[in-house]
């Protein structure tokens, strides 16, 4: 086991992140998360090896502990939750933004704390769609649990955890109960993705995203959602377009003090505002909605919604 001591950024809190994850069904197998207990746990495959990884991070007063169970070269790790968590980012730069916008500020305020969240890897948030396309999410996060469990590996740190596996591992499997034969093949291309390197968040990240996705869009199973879903989510850009779906736009329009709601593209323009951090807004964006009754309602279930409840996941 290796341990590692961070500074703390600016406006950071651990529990708003484990407050997230406490309720992110996506995240099932890969965070466990209980808002109050002073600690976050990540189970993974680190970037590149895909060796069963598992961090317990905890807040000591100004400063955050890490400690890595199961690779290598724990360092990789490091630098893994520091993405997941956007501690790699200027939390005093994120806290000016709040500051100079309103839609940024509003957020910030109904979500103290936060930064951002997102899946471990790519492979990651690729593996969760496959086992969730079409399928209910508690079914979904059945499957892929008795998966890791029949198929992963297990780590040891703050508990026993079973890894969910590898690409390596993930080919070797023929078949699984309750997973269709496409769902496999789909898993399978996924998985040849990985080694192939294809699903490196360092390489996404790097590439125009036009043409990240459209690479991503080449892997069976994988669509316009889909490719969205991996990269953004994923390998966890902190700046990258927001979506403009109606809900969104009638939302940006009301925390930014508008008398209209604003089209897509009037939302794209005050995105710009939002730079470096767009896709962290992005984010708090989803997470409003979902506090107002879901980020797939309509403009006006939106303005007949209750106002978000400030502080609330």
């Amino acid at each position: 086991m290796k341990r590692f001591t961070l500074e703390k950024p600016a406006g950071f809190s651990l529990d708003a992140h484990a407050q997230f994850y406490a309720t992110f069904t996506p995240g099932s197998g890969m965070a466990a998360a209980a808002a109050g207990t002073g600690q976050l746990i990540f189970t993974f495959r680190l970037d590149g090896t895909f060796e069963a990884t598992a961090a317990v991070l905890r807040e000591e007063g100004d400063a955050l502990a890490l400690e890595v169970e199961g690779p290598k070269v724990p360092e990789t790790a490091l630098r893994q939750v520091k993405r997941i968590l956007g501690l790699e980012c200027d939390g005093a730069a994120w806290l000016a933004l709040g500051k100079k916008d309103k839609v940024v500020g509003a957020l910030q305020k109904q979500f103290p704390g936060f930064y951002t969240a997102t899946f471990p890897s790519p492979y990651d948030a690729a593996a969760w769609d496959m086992f969730s396309h079409r399928t209910p999410q508690q079914r979904a996060v059945a499957l892929k649990t008795a998966f890791a469990h029949e198929h992963g590996d297990v780590v040891k740190l703050a508990g026993v955890h079973h890894v969910f596996p590898g690409p390596e591992k993930v080919l070797q499997v023929s078949s699984f109960p309750g997973l269709s034969e496409e769902k496999l093949a789909r898993m399978h291309a996924v998985a040849r993705a990985a080694l192939e390197g294809r699903l490196d968040a360092d390489r996404l990240r790097s590439l125009p995203e036009a043409e990240a996705l459209e690479d991503l869009e080449q892997i069976r199973g994988v669509g316009e959602w889909t490719s969205n879903h991996v990269l953004k989510r994923g390998a966890g850009p902190p700046d990258a377009p927001p979506t403009t779906t109606p809900a969104v736009c009638a939302l940006v329009g009301e925390l930014a003090g508008l008398d209209h709601t604003p089209t897509g593209d009037e939302v794209l323009a005050l995105a710009e505002g939002w730079r470096p951090f767009r896709m962290w807004v992005t984010v708090m964006l989803a997470r409003a909605l979902v506090d107002r009754g879901g980020w797939k309602m309509t403009a006006a279930q939106l303005k007949q919604a209750k106002p978000a409840r400030r502080g609330h996941r």
